[in-house]
């Protein structure tokens, strides 16, 4: 069966996502990365469920999208402290608040039918019990309670490096008012890599 990675994420306004994409570039400029954000092919975003589906349900899934955010109306994401996980992810964490959450868990529940049981693959060694759960139920191991809100920066090279790195994060324009949901293509990474659809709230 043929398949592929989704994200359906939060798209940033251009205020944040130019931001975002400053602060990635100059990382890069110092440090040893994975990738850098971009407005091309590595597009700045906060995932709200990202796994793997069948590119035959790619329509179905899009159906869906319109319907569960047809009536959703715009909504304000607040920026808190920056992170770096053993991973070597870096990043900036967002406020889990009442609204954020429950669109997480409807979009969850809603698109996890269209998986057909595919997970994608994970590196064990970091996985929790809950997380090794949710990756077979949900294909995703940040799911519902796992969920953690965030926007990648970078991954860097070692975890001693990234640690460095967040410190040198200084985070801009810490609110803003989501006004589109986006559907990407995953690339290497976890990175938006291409725009299927956006989808605008009310």
């Amino acid at each position: 069966m043929e398949s592929f990675m989704l994200n359906t994420n939060i798209c940033l306004t251009k205020g944040v996502g130019d931001s975002a994409i400053r602060i990635s570039q100059a990382i890069a400029k110092k440090y040893d990365s994975f990738f850098t954000l971009n407005d091309q092919d590595c597009y700045p975003h906060i995932t709200i469920y990202m796994t793997k589906f069948p590119i035959k349900n790619l329509d179905s899934i899009q159906e869906e999208l319109e319907e569960t955010i047809r009536n959703m109306a715009k909504f304000k994401i607040s920026l808190t402290e920056t992170y770096a996980n053993p991973n070597t992810f870096i990043g900036i964490h967002c406020k889990k608040d009442d609204v954020l959450t429950h669109l997480h868990e409807t979009i969850v529940n809603n698109l996890n039918k269209y998986r057909e049981g595919l997970t994608p693959e994970e590196d064990p060694t970091f996985l929790s019990e809950s997380q090794k759960t949710n990756l077979l139920k949900y294909g995703y191991i940040d799911a519902f309670e796992n969920y953690w809100p965030h926007l990648t920066i970078s991954r860097l090279k070692t975890f001693d490096e990234a640690n460095q790195a967040k410190e040198e994060i200084k985070v801009e324009n810490t609110e803003f008012i989501v006004t589109h949901i986006g559907l990407f293509v995953v690339g290497e990474n976890g990175s938006a890599k291409k725009l299927i659809k956006l989808f605008e709230l009310k």
